[in-house]
């Protein structure tokens, strides 16, 4: 039963015809960790925009306190407690890090009641917390992508919030600072700070959210705890079933080695031919019979893309997903992964790409589709949507 902490009531936020959020509805209880996730396009961070009093809805409410504060300007809402991260990380480059948390510190919900000097202690209490008091003196342009996240999360709790929003902090973290990251929010929460986490990433998520709000298409489909709403298949038998991802940012185990990784990618099997798979994937793949003591960690960019679609492999699939796997990576690279994709394609399993790089997925592929807002907006054989004029406009800039 919600204690009436925060709610949202019927919220809907139009932007001329389109529709970004169709009457949400929800509560939060105090202390909770609550995870909202849902595809591209479903609405999260227009909900987490609509809270923190950056949109004023179309029609509905958010209460806080029992306080309605869906008109409350954003600086208000903050000072009543409620305090935000964005996806796209923007510190005052030309400030040091501590004098970029001291800001939030003099202006946030208690900034009234503090000298300059109380706002620049505070400010190094925090960054002992998020583990930035090491760079407290830099500039926060030095800062490399974990710590400009972790400044970016210092800023906001500098507001002394009761609610937090956090917007995609982990996207682009590797294994290690994801369960850095996460285990920073659990300290938070810890702390008596109410969480709201817009999160792709479903380990994080799961693993910390005390419920969980699903949207899609601006609707609100599901809510629950996390065991009732995420419900179906585990992972272990949709892979046992043949349906196999090749994640994006390629997820492998840094410490252990290119071998290690790939016999994990057969972990599900009983049978006798593992290892004359293995051989077979580095007959395919030499660089990594080359590679294949050193430590994942360790390797090129391509070539942990390598170790990851064969880590799919050895795993026997069926169907094959491969997750933005161009990402961060030079063309030549790029194309030497569509061969192999071209090699696999040809001994009999289907590929599903999900790939920014419009052009490559359209040349490689033999059926596409494209998605907007969530919505599938084209949709044929790839050579003809390579030659449709709104997808040469669009996305390929010609």
């Amino acid at each position: 039963m919600s204690d009436g902490f925060l709610s949202i009531e019927n919220v809907a936020m139009y932007f001329g015809g389109l529709r970004a959020l169709d009457d949400v509805s929800f509560e939060v209880e105090r202390g909770a960790v609550l995870g909202l996730i849902g595809p591209n396009g479903s609405g999260k961070t227009t909900l987490m925009n609509v809270v923190s009093g950056v949109l004023k809805p179309t029609y509905g409410n958010v209460r806080f306190g029992g306080k309605r504060i869906a008109d409350v300007p954003t600086y208000a809402v903050c000072r009543l407690g409620i305090a935000r991260t964005f996806q796209v990380v923007k510190p005052f480059a030309n400030l040091s890090v501590r004098e970029n948390v001291a800001v939030g510190a003099m202006y946030g919900r208690n900034g009234g009641s503090r000298s300059a000097r109380a706002s620049f202690d505070h400010a190094q209490e925090l960054l002992e917390i998020v583990g930035l008091a090491r760079v407290a003196d830099r500039f926060a342009s030095e800062l490399t992508v974990p710590d400009r996240k972790r400044l970016e999360v210092a800023k906001a709790l500098a507001l002394d919030p009761e609610v937090l929003l956090l917007d995609e902090v982990m996207a682009g973290l590797n294994a290690t600072e994801v369960d850095e990251a996460l285990e920073l929010l659990r300290t938070i929460n810890r702390r008596g700070t109410t969480l709201i986490v817009v999160e792709h990433l479903m380990k994080a998520i799961v693993s910390i959210s005390t419920a969980i709000v699903v949207l899609a298409e601006g609707k609100k489909i599901a809510e629950g705890a996390p065991a009732e709403v995420l419900t179906g298949d585990h992972a272990d038998q949709v892979v046992a079933a043949g349906v196999v991802q090749v994640p994006q940012g390629r997820r492998l185990f840094g410490s252990m080695t290119v071998e290690e990784n790939l016999l994990m990618g057969a972990y599900l099997r009983r049978d006798k031919e593992i290892r004359s798979d293995l051989e077979k994937l580095l007959d395919l793949l030499p660089r990594l019979r080359e590679r294949l003591q050193y430590l994942a960690g360790h390797l090129s960019g391509g070539e942990q893309q390598q170790v990851a679609i064969a880590r799919a492999l050895m795993a026997r699939p069926k169907v094959l997903l491969i997750d933005e796997m161009s990402l961060g990576l030079a063309p030549v690279m790029v194309d030497q992964l569509l061969e192999i994709i071209k090699t696999i394609h040809a001994t009999g399993v289907s590929i599903v790409m999900v790939e920014q790089d419009v052009e490559t997925a359209l040349e490689v592929s033999g059926r596409a589709y494209v998605l907007e807002t969530g919505r599938f907006a084209l949709s044929g054989p790839s050579s003809e949507l390579l030659d449709d004029p709104k997808v040469k406009k669009a996305y390929l800039g010609i």
